[in-house]
């Protein structure tokens, strides 16, 4: 017999307060059910949905080559998500309706960088080059619509792989941390100007230097930075709020309920919670989900 459908999580009231709150704040977030796993160093694709209490991963399909070791994963709203670093289908992959669809090769072959999606854009910021075994300080921009890439004409100040970047606005693009050969872990901050076409490294930095964890937005002058890994390899299970308001300081707000590695991009539901998806035995099995609450701090 086929098991009860699990019920969903939240109301359609909740759901119209969240929604006027992201239009009131300016949030840069997709608010989605569904979450993807694609396994790095192997060929499963897992499927899961937020919305349902009692909710697993879901194998939905098998790629017929083995993804690489890593690359970086990139939600673009309608465009689907995209594959972007090394594999064998190219550096530019679009998966979208269940297909995996190569597109436009990167410019530079590279892993470990930090990507994100603006209006029809995708932005990405440092990583390492696997050839010359170095960390990168290029930024490059695809343009979805037209399947084109070009160079940023500004570089980071600091070369950073396994950094962490969120949106401001449509003109700001803040990098977090990150790790490089000279100086280990990062807890060093730039902003991105688009319109200008500038990065700033600020003077400003995180309380504990951190990389391979996540950032986003949860009001017009805060960003939360959760997870990741400290020096020493330490697992972490913190978040920080980075708040302009107060000059650009960062605060210590309540732990997650698990630590680690979060590239994943982070799921919001309708009601306002974050979903996060930590990393587990290097990407090879699918990810734990762990939810956090972040309108208290908005």
């Amino acid at each position: 017999r086929r098991p009860p459908r699990s019920t969903p999580l939240y109301s359609s009231a909740a759901s119209d307060v969240y929604k006027r709150q992201v239009k009131t704040n300016g949030l840069y977030v997709k608010v989605t059910d569904l979450v993807y796993w694609f396994e790095y160093g192997g060929s499963y694709i897992g499927e899961y949905d937020i919305s349902q209490t009692e909710a697993r991963w879901k194998l939905i399909g098998r790629y017929k080559h083995e993804f690489s070791y890593h690359f970086t994963l990139v939600l673009a709203n309608s465009h689907g998500h995209f594959l972007l670093g090394p594999n064998l289908l190219g550096t530019c992959i679009q998966y979208k309706d269940r297909k995996l669809i190569p597109k436009k090769d990167m410019p530079q072959a590279k892993s470990f960088f930090c990507g994100i999606y603006l209006i029809g854009k995708i932005y990405t910021f440092g990583g390492y080059d696997v050839a010359e075994k170095l960390q990168l300080k290029t930024c490059e921009i695809y343009d979805v619509n037209k399947d084109s890439w070009a160079i940023n004409p500004a570089n980071l100040n600091e070369v950073r792989s396994q950094a962490a970047v969120s949106i401001m606005d449509h003109n700001t693009i803040y990098i977090f941390g990150g790790y490089n050969k000279h100086s280990g872990t990062l807890g060093s901050i730039e902003k991105c100007r688009l319109r200008d076409q500038t990065i700033e490294l600020l003077k400003v930095s995180m309380p504990t230097p951190l990389r391979r964890f996540a950032a986003i937005k949860i009001s017009p002058t805060k960003i939360l930075l959760l997870g990741g890994i400290q020096k020493m390899n330490k697992e972490s299970n913190a978040v920080y709020c980075f708040d302009l308001e107060s000059k650009e300081t960062v605060e210590r707000l309540d732990k997650l309920t698990k630590g680690g590695i979060v590239e994943a991009p982070i799921a919001v539901d309708s009601v306002g919670n974050l979903h996060l998806f930590v990393e587990n035995e290097n990407g090879t099995a699918p990810p734990t989900h762990v939810s956090y609450t972040f309108l208290e701090y908005s």
